[in-house]
C-alpha cells in the first residue's frame, strides 16, 4: 500500500510458545542473555531457540531467524533495548500458570515456512522487525 509516497510493508506474526527459559552469562566480560526454547504451530516438527540480547538497534531489523538444514531447528536472535530487556527479565522470573507466547514480526511467514521445509540448500536469514509477548499471570 502506498500512502503519500511512503511504502507501508505488510508484516506477519510468528507465534512462539515458550517451553523453557534460561538466563545465560557466557563470561564475566559479557552481558547476560535470555535464552528461550520454543515451539511454533506453523512449524510443528521444528524446535525453536530464541536468544534475546540487551543491545540498542536503531536501524533495520532487530534480529534474524535462520534454519539449521541438518536438523529441525530454527535459531532466532534479537536485540532488545535496555528498558525492554529489563522488563522481560523481571517478567520471566514469575512462574506462569500456562506457557507464555512471543510474537515475532517478520515480513512473510509463508516464505519462511516454505524455506524451512526445504531439505537442501542454504536458507537465507529472515529479518525480525519487532517482537512482543503475552505472559499469563493468573
Amino acid at each position: 500500500m502506498d500512502d503519500g509516497g511512503i511504502h507501508v510493508s505488510k508484516f506477519d506474526l510468528l507465534q512462539l510458545t515458550i517451553l523453557s527459559s534460561e538466563i545465560v552469562k557466557s563470561s564475566l566480560t559479557e552481558d547476560l542473555n535470555i535464552s528461550l526454547s520454543c515451539s511454533a504451530s506453523e512449524l510443528p516438527k521444528h524446535n525453536f531457540s530464541l536468544v534475546l540480547k540487551k543491545q540498542n538497534q536503531d536501524l533495520g531489523p532487530i534480529g534474524y531467524l535462520s534454519c539449521d538444514m541438518k536438523r529441525p531447528l530454527i535459531y532466532a536472535i534479537a536485540n532488545l533495548n535496555k528498558e525492554a530487556f529489563l522488563e522481560l527479565l523481571e517478567v520471566i522470573t514469575i512462574s506462569p500458570p500456562r506457557n507464555p507466547s512471543f510474537y515475532l514480526k517478520i515480513s512473510d511467514i509463508k516464505h519462511f515456512v516454505n524455506f524451512s521445509k526445504r531439505q537442501s540448500g542454504p536458507m537465507p536469514e529472515i529479518p525480525i522487525y519487532d517482537l512482543g509477548w503475552r505472559f499469563p499471570v493468573m
